[in-house]
This record gives C-alpha cells, structure tokens and sequence, in this order.
C-alpha cells in the first residue's frame, strides 16, 4: 500500500484517472522496502512501477492467506489503476469475491469495474446510486467537472520557519534534547514533543548527504487558539469537508476514516461521521 500512495502522489489521479480509488489501509502491517531506481522515468512511467510492485505485494499477501479481503479489495483498485494509466490488466479478482463482503461499497467496485469496460454512463450511474452513502461515489460521479485547479507545490528551503499554532514547524535541525521522545530508525529520526493543545511530530531523512523532513501537528480537541486555513475543526461534521472541497484524498481503515484536503496540508481523522482529530503538516525536500 505504500507503493500505492508513492503513485498516487505523482498526481495520477488528476492526470489520468478522473475518479477517487477506495483503497483500504490496514494499519496492522507494516513494509520495508527500498525500491528501485527510477531516474529519468515520467511521473507515469514511476506511476506504473509503483502500482506493478504494490500489485505484486498484494498477490503475494493473498497467497499467504487467501481470506484476506483487504489484500482482494486493494489488488481489484491496483488493477483498475494499472488500466487507467493504459496498462492492459485482467484482475484475478471478480465482482463477486467483493460484493459479498459488507465492509466494501457495492457501487464503487461495480462503478470502476464499469468505467474499465468504458462504459462511463453506467458507471456514472453506479456511482450516483452510491453517492448518498459514500463519498468517494459522490465525488466520481461527476469528478471530472468538480476538480479544482491544481496549484504548482512551492519547494520550502531552510529559510522558511513557518509557525502554526505559534510552533515552529522547521524540521531539520532537531535534536534528542528538543524531544519528549526521541527515536532513530535506520537512515530517519523521529522526535515527539507534546504541548498543552497538542502534539508535535517531527520526521528526517537524510539519504546520500541529502536531508528531508516532515512537521506534523495533530489536534484533538477543541481550543479557540487552534486554528486552520479551512475553518473545520474537532467535533464538525464530515459533511463540512465534502460538501465545501472537492479535492480529497479518502483512507478507508476499517470504522475509521481519514480525509485529506489536497493542496491544503490537513487531514482529518474521522469516526461516526465527526471529526475526532485533525493533523496539518509542512514539508522540506
């Protein structure tokens, strides 16, 4: 899955797709891998690599055990993927091995099933169908029109300290004794910093002398100090995402949910259709 959200983070899905995949996470697994190298290549041609090697984890997971409906769920999406970006796939996974299971939406498996066989006005009704129930149909059934124009990604250097929530989010210069926690996993260190309002989590890298992090706030609560560029916070409605922001990334995780606005740094934690936590983040390459 790791593989998955490297592609879609290539922006394949504004390209070349047109519609939102359900992917499911477990957050049970984990993966350890160091890829391959894949200079020169088209953010397609990446997108391509990235999806054949999750599908070969898949099918591998499915191997092992076969009653793994997240691995059958996740493999059906790679595959249509694959298809969407000109990849001729034929899925070992039916409609059937799917719809039966009631933690997956009958609607988008049939309506992406639909748009692989180019049968768009019938997956436009699928998804229509769904939509009352499910997000991510409701944005596919007429994604094409609601996408928001894509916004080109400013590359921070070491002379942007943004504060958020009055906290320096700058990330490479930490150490140990700026951290409550502090732990170095391999070629990255994490510190962990907890303030009154919330939590603070800093990630770096550093591969081949070159350096990148990640900041990330995590909010769970409510506190008039606590602010952010999209005004929905701890205790909203899922509705007040959706119906405002049409450019979304949805996490399925078994009863929760995580949505990110895209191009705004923030997603949300949700749980019975209110936001229980929200995190930003700021990122330097």
């Amino acid at each position: 899955l790791c593989f998955v959200y490297q592609a879609l983070d290539l922006n394949v899905e504004d390209n070349y797709f047109n519609l939102l995949i359900p992917f499911k996470i477990d957050l049970t697994t984990r993966l350890e891998h160091q890829g391959n190298t894949r200079g020169g290549m088209s953010d397609k041609q990446k997108a391509i690599l990235l999806l054949n090697d999750a599908k070969r984890e898949f099918e591998t997971a499915l191997t092992l055990d076969n009653d793994y409906f997240i691995a059958k769920e996740n493999l059906f999406f790679t595959d249509a993927a694959l298809n969407y970006l000109g990849e001729t796939v034929i899925s070992q996974i039916t409609l059937d091995d799917l719809i039966t299971n009631k933690e997956c939406c009958e609607y988008c498996i049939r309506g992406h099933a639909e748009v692989i066989n180019k049968k768009l006005n019938k997956a436009k009704k699928l998804f229509k169908k769904g939509s009352s129930q499910c997000p991510i149909c409701d944005i596919n059934t007429d994604f094409r029109k609601r996408q928001s124009p894509k916004k080109e990604k400013y590359q921070k250097t070491e002379f942007d300290r943004p504060k958020f929530n009055e906290i320096d989010m700058y990330c490479k210069d930490f150490k140990n004794k700026h951290c409550d926690s502090y732990d170095k996993l391999n070629t990255s260190k994490i510190c962990i910093k907890e303030y009154p309002t919330l939590t603070s989590f800093m990630l770096k890298k550093k591969i081949k002398g070159i350096s990148s992090c990640v900041s990330i706030q995590k909010i769970n609560k409510t506190d008039e100090k606590l602010k952010n560029n999209v005004n929905i916070y701890v205790n909203d409605n899922v509705n007040k995402i959706l119906k405002k922001y049409n450019n979304l990334r949805i996490i399925n995780s078994a009863k929760k949910q995580y949505i990110s606005i895209i191009e705004e740094n923030i997603t949300f934690l949700i749980e019975n259709e209110k936001i229980v936590e929200w995190h930003y983040f700021e990122r330097w390459d």
